[in-house]
């Protein structure tokens, strides 16, 4: 590039108002990293020359530094101009207007649909024209129009407004999609939206097409693990994992699809097999968290923690292995975290000195990592504070433990909340208001997608403690199901209730 840069720069010198030499020499200065020159030089070309691909080059430029206000600003002056109705200004004007959704999707999010629906309506104008006009062009203006649908629905699909994202990816297949990847993620859509079937349907079809194979495979083990056909999951993850051992985001959804089918030892040939791939891989991040969540599963908590403890500086994994190297500290037997907590309040005496200990130096080591965690997402805002919340209650402070009640009640409430209708399941239970222990309990299971076995557990226990005597055995075959050496379940709980249901 740079000595492209040197050619280009004395041709321009020439031909000053050349602005097809200007934007070579502009991308050159980009490509060089030269941004603050090629800023400058954009500019400059454009009060001699305002030609049309040197607003959106700039503009694309100014995107790419994040300078939202001056992208903004660049494009609304390209975009005032008269009434037009020939074909390349309108080709011009649904580039800027694209350009303007991206830019307001990281600053004004409340225009970008405005935005793009007004691209998506002068596209359509130009549809209609193109292929009388400029037939050449009728294929490359189809996938336009494709785009802007994609970026509405990929808009829509990040706000949870799950219908127009549907009718969105729906029209821009519509329009082209000629590698599959619309439907692809139409297909991921139908997964969130728990339509398994027309999500089924659509990657029977994608696995056909061996450039959307893999994910497609993908999608279908995450439908298999949804419908809790966990034989056929673990057959499809294996089918990647032996393509890919080293994608460590499957990786780790297997490793919890294999612990929920009680068969945690298969694991250990998928980490021989990353291991096989790469003499570098115990240096990566994706494989010590899956480590360490496989010996967090095998009861493993200090070693758990030597893996976890590996991956916590990574930008993708980081947050997640802080998050279990604080439950891990918390709840060093991955037990349902908090029941403990309502004992003995009133007589700490009671509590073995060398315990309390240990659980006072895991509370301050949560704490501490608690500093770590900086979430980036709505999600992890959530999870920030429930772990606040835990490490309040570890405390066993009285104070502590109200106050992160009364923030897990207003969370249950407004946020259905897994874990804070488990936490508030464990309060009426321990009040023997065994009802509402299991109604809150129950909130839990639903929300957690019926995959925890421990409140499970809990429910059924509450249920049997109600006289519910039918509901305990339901609850107790699905978790045996999918866990079937489960401790305590069947002589406990199970057995226990279908004795009292014998007239």
């Amino acid at each position: 590039p740079e000595k492209a840069l040197e050619v280009y720069d004395q041709a321009q010198r020439k031909k000053p108002n050349d602005a097809t030499l200007a934007k070579r020499v502009g991308l050159c200065l980009v490509k060089t990293h030269q941004y603050k020159k090629a800023i400058n030089y954009y500019e400059a070309a454009l009060r001699m020359s305002p030609e049309d691909f040197l607003y959106s080059d700039l503009a694309e430029l100014f995107l790419k530094l994040k300078n939202y206000s001056k992208a903004e600003g660049l494009l609304q002056r390209a975009l005032d101009h008269g009434s037009a109705s020939d074909l390349p200004t309108l080709i011009n004007d649904v580039k800027f207007l694209i350009l303007l959704g991206e830019t307001y999707k990281n600053s004004k999010k409340e225009l970008v649909v405005e935005t793009l629906s007004k691209a998506l309506d002068v596209q359509t104008r130009i549809l209609k024209r193109v292929p009388l006009e400029q037939p050449d062009m009728n294929t490359r203006q189809q996938q336009v129009a494709s785009h802007i649908c994609q970026q509405l629905a990929d808009y829509y699909s990040e706000e949870k407004d799950y219908p127009n994202s549907l009718k969105y990816y729906k029209e821009a297949i519509l329009y082209a999609d000629m590698d599959n990847k619309v439907l692809l993620k139409l297909t991921h859509l139908f997964l969130i939206m728990d339509d398994l079937d027309s999500c089924e349907a659509h990657c029977r079809e994608l696995l056909q097409d061996p450039r959307n194979k893999d994910k497609a495979t993908m999608v279908m083990a995450d439908i298999m693990f949804q419908k809790q056909e966990y034989e056929k999951a673990i057959e499809y993850f294996r089918q990647v994992l032996h393509k890919t051992p080293d994608n460590f985001t499957v990786m780790c959804k297997f490793i919890d699809l294999l612990r929920r089918s009680g068969k945690l030892a298969d694991a250990q040939q998928i980490f021989d097999m990353a291991l096989e791939q790469s003499s570098r891989t115990t240096l990566e991040p994706g494989y010590n968290f899956c480590k360490g969540l496989y010996s967090w599963h095998i009861g493993q908590p200090n070693e758990a923690l030597k893996y976890f403890n590996k991956a916590r500086k990574d930008n993708d994994w980081g947050q997640r292995a802080i998050t279990n190297m604080i439950q891990i500290c918390l709840n060093p037997d991955n037990e349902i975290v908090g029941g403990e907590v309502f004992d003995n309040l009133e007589e700490d005496n009671s509590v073995l000195g060398e315990k309390r200990d240990s659980e006072k130096l895991g509370v301050r080591t949560a704490e501490k990592l608690l500093k770590e965690f900086h979430p980036r997402t709505t999600h992890g805002h959530k999870r920030l504070i429930m772990l606040q919340c835990y490490c309040l209650m570890a405390t066993r402070d009285k104070g502590n433990i109200e106050t992160a009640l009364s923030t897990l009640t207003e969370m249950a409430n407004t946020e259905s909340s897994s874990k804070a209708y488990e936490y508030l399941g464990f309060i009426m239970e321990k009040e023997q208001s065994y009802k509402d222990a299991a109604e809150n309990y129950r909130l839990a299971w639903e929300y957690s997608s019926e995959s925890s076995p421990a409140v499970g557990f809990r429910l059924a226990f509450n249920y049997l403690k109600d006289k519910k005597y039918v509901d305990a055995i339901d609850i107790c075959r699905k978790v045996l199901k999918a866990h079937p050496t489960y401790p305590k379940m069947r002589k406990e709980i199970m057995d226990k209730a279908q004795t009292n249901l014998k007239p």
